[in-house]
């Protein structure tokens, strides 16, 4: 029994695939007078396109050939995110 009332789902492993780009230069600077302490500026274009597919798309149902309440779930998903970035930090 699901935890909200409703009846139990099954589960299954689907497919998610992701890629990232970033292009992009790297500056960094140590200090002998702090023993080495640095920092690092980081600033890039960055990309990221990512996609989840899961069980397709779902089969029409005939209402009067429904025995109980069921339902089926799928999803798909499809995400691209781009733009400017820019790190700073520490380097010891």
């Amino acid at each position: 029994m699901h935890p909200l009332g409703g009846p139990s789902q099954g589960s299954s492993v689907d497919l998610a695939l992701g890629a990232h780009l970033d292009i992009g230069w790297l500056w960094m600077q140590r200090f002998r007078a702090l023993d080495g302490l640095g920092i690092f500026i980081r600033p890039m274009y960055r990309g990221d396109i990512d996609f989840a597919l899961g069980g397709g798309k779902p089969s029409n149902r005939n209402m009067k050939d429904a025995k109980k309440a069921d339902a089926g779930v799928a999803i798909s998903l499809a995400s691209l995110r781009r733009g400017p970035w820019l790190d700073v930090g520490l380097v010891w």
